[in-house]
């Protein structure tokens, strides 16, 4: 009877044993931390060939298109004197044409021209076309405007130039080819020891007129004709 009892009091040592150690291992588990994962830094070996880029831009806002604006040419302006005989047949071409488109209606450009003509021509170094054109009478003492200077009462003498066939090429007006060829006429003046100059211009072209009056000319009342007669206008070359 002894003997059983201790039996099962060993037994019961055992079984408490085993459930302790159940216990204390679970606890441990609960309790323990989680060791965390380090990171590995992976090594990109550099491609030889070019791949396509995974990065995705952000996308942009799309400009409106705008037309360029044309580059602006200003003229190259080159002035040149000639006698009509010196005249080149494609120099006569062009500046009979301009003629044409300035003065419609009028006589011609070969008519226009004598054998005293001195002729200031326009050239744009750009395309080397002919843009402008001026003419001078340069007087002598036979020269048929002494009669029809005393009809007139102009008042011309031999070192009087009259100027006149002054025009330019309208796509390239107000671009300063009027006072290249103006500049040139009244410095051959000043070389060639003419005192003054005269012309005659529509009253009614008032921008010619402007001109006229920026570089010094005057309106000489001396010499009246009812409208629709051109007016007369007079520099002296010495005042310049």
């Amino acid at each position: 009877m002894m003997d059983h009892y201790i039996f099962l009091l060993l037994g019961l040592l055992v079984l408490g044993s085993i459930i302790y150690s159940i216990i204390i291992t679970e606890t441990k588990e609960k309790t323990k931390i989680p060791k965390r994962k380090s990171k590995r830094k992976l090594k990109i070996k550099p491609e030889t060939e070019e791949t396509e880029e995974t990065e995705l831009e952000p996308e942009r806002p799309e400009l409106e298109q705008v037309d360029e604006v044309p580059k602006i040419i200003l003229p190259q302006i080159r002035i040149i004197s000639k006698t009509k005989t010196e005249l080149t047949n494609n120099e006569l071409e062009e500046l009979r044409n301009l003629y044409i488109a300035n003065f419609p209606g009028k006589q011609t450009l070969d008519d226009s021209l004598k054998t005293n003509s001195r002729i200031f021509i326009a050239y744009d170094d750009n395309n080397n076309n002919i843009v402008g054109q001026a003419a001078i009478l340069v007087l002598d003492q036979h020269d048929i405007w002494g009669a029809f200077s005393a009809y007139r009462n102009v008042n011309v003498d031999t070192n009087t130039l009259i100027l006149y066939n002054v025009c330019v090429d309208r796509s390239i007006r107000r671009q300063g080819v009027g006072k290249h060829l103006l500049n040139a006429v009244h410095q051959w003046g000043s070389a060639n020891n003419r005192h003054t100059i005269v012309l005659f211009v529509d009253p009614n072209n008032a921008t010619a007129i402007n001109l006229y009056k920026n570089f010094g000319y005057i309106i000489d009342k001396s010499h009246y004709a009812p409208p629709p007669a051109e007016m007369m206008m007079r520099l002296k070359l010495t005042d310049l």
